[in-house]
Formats: structure tokens, sequence, C-alpha cells
């Protein structure tokens, strides 16, 4: 029996996500309570990270036990552009009220400012790609293998946003703290049995 569950700020409680953007012109400054998220590829770059807790051991609601069948990460796009994207997996901890583009935490820096360190800061592999259309809509993103690297004990860091190709205008996406429609916030599609 395919059980579905949907991780996202504020639905049925749910309180485990966290983003932040990091932004190269603002080196020190953490924009975890901001209710977008921001992302440029070149120029002045912008950059988001998003994480989740999935499993109870880590503080989600997904059983440890579970056989996941199915994992999408779906994020907002509130502005225009259209872009292609994948999803790298973090390599390091990082803090939402903390993480800035040279810091994942206060005191300790990136290995390349923005998380750009490709074995470092991101893993080389990435857990899905996808396409976000000109209009507003949703980026969705199939990384079930990614999901279940982490119930196979990968650490998780949560995923880095990663620019592939497209408009390099900068894209607005909305955060998990967007409070003006909770149903648009980042969200953790999880179809698992037991």
């Amino acid at each position: 029996n395919n059980l579905r569950v949907t991780l996202q700020k504020g639905l049925n409680n749910f309180a485990h996500v966290w983003d932040s953007y990091l932004y190269e012109f603002h080196a020190f400054v953490n924009f975890g309570k901001s209710v977008k998220l921001l992302d440029k590829p070149a120029g002045s770059r912008f950059s988001s990270l998003i994480q989740f807790a999935v499993f109870e051991s880590e503080g989600g609601i997904i059983p440890d036990r579970a056989v996941i069948t199915s994992a999408k990460l779906k994020l907002y796009k509130s502005s225009y552009y259209d872009h292609v994207y994948r999803a790298h997996p973090l390599l390091s901890p990082w803090l939402e009220s903390e993480v800035t583009w040279k810091e994942s935490q206060l005191a300790v820096f990136w290995n390349q400012a923005g998380a750009v360190g490709i074995g470092t800061d991101i893993d080389s592999q990435f857990d899905g790609e996808a396409s976000v259309l000109w209009n507003p809509g949703w980026l969705v993103m199939d990384v079930t293998q990614g999901v279940q690297a982490i119930q196979n004990g990968r650490p998780n860091f949560g995923w880095k946003l990663v620019p592939v190709s497209g408009n390099n205008n900068t894209k607005t996406f909305v955060s998990s703290v967007y409070a003006e429609d909770p149903t648009l916030r980042p969200a953790l599609e999880i179809e698992y049995l037991l």
C-alpha cells in the first residue's frame, strides 16, 4: 500500500524545513528569515539551499524502515524566466540562521565561497534535474535516489539548487517562511511502502 506524505513547513505542524539564499555582494549577510529564495548564476550571484528532516531518526516523519518509492523536491518560482536546475547534495552542515556566501555556520567557511566547491561543498553527483518554465510555476525534481541514499546512511545536509542553463536574470522562489500562501512553500513529496 503506497503511502504519500508531503513535507512542507506548517503543513500538519511539520517544522523541520530550513532554507536560505546566499548573496555574493553581501558575503557575510544571512538571509535565512527571507520569504524568498533567490537564484542568479552569473554577475552578482545568488544561490539557494534547502534541507528537510525526512526520517524519524533525524526528526522527520517517514519511518526509518519505509521503502521509498518516490521523492519529489518542489520549489515554487514566483518570478519569470526559465532555467534548468540540479539538486546537488551539500557535503557539510549549515545553519539557516547563520549561513552566508562565505560561511556555512558562524566562523565556519565554505571550502569555496558560495558553496561552489565540487566534491568539497557540494557533491559532484546530483540527485535530480528539472526545468522550470518562463512563467511562474513549480520546479519539480525527482530526488528519489537521493532520499534513498539518505536512508542508507548518506548525511542529510540538504541540497543546493545549482543552475545548469537558461536565462541569467534573477529568479525568485518562495521560501519556507512565506506567509501569503503557505501551499507554495518548498515541499518534499514522498511515497513509500511499509
